[in-house]
């Protein structure tokens, strides 16, 4: 394989791109916990659920405190986060769903997932 080291300018600026491709393997969270594969595939496809649950968490906060209750007035700014939301993430939702049915086939013939 083909190998290149970058500077730290274009280092740091890929980092940062990996976590919108939910990689979560650059946070090495396996080296405290040592969670499975399964554990890792799980907590990729949850992000965004549990970001729309905490959008949905502010809006609720927001609505009763600053907004004094007025929750029908100010139910399409969360339609509206929520969709910007899971539209931001569409293609790395999409990329991480189908995951582990890409595969790549091995000079003697057998098969392994290219991910896991």
């Amino acid at each position: 394989t083909l190998s290149v080291s970058w500077e730290d300018p274009i280092r740091s600026l890929i980092r940062c791109v990996q976590l919108f491709n939910f990689d979560v393997e650059i946070l090495q969270i396996e080296c405290l916990s040592g969670p499975s594969v399964l554990t890792l595939y799980i907590g990729k496809l949850m992000v965004v659920p549990l970001g729309l649950l905490l959008l949905s968490i502010i809006h609720i906060i927001a609505a009763t405190t600053v907004f004094k209750g007025r929750f029908k007035e100010t139910i399409y700014a969360l339609y509206g986060s929520c969709g910007m939301l899971v539209m931001g993430f569409f293609i790395a939702i999409s990329i991480a769903i189908l995951a582990p049915f890409q595969c790549s086939q091995h000079p003697n013939g057998k098969w392994t997932i290219l991910q896991y």
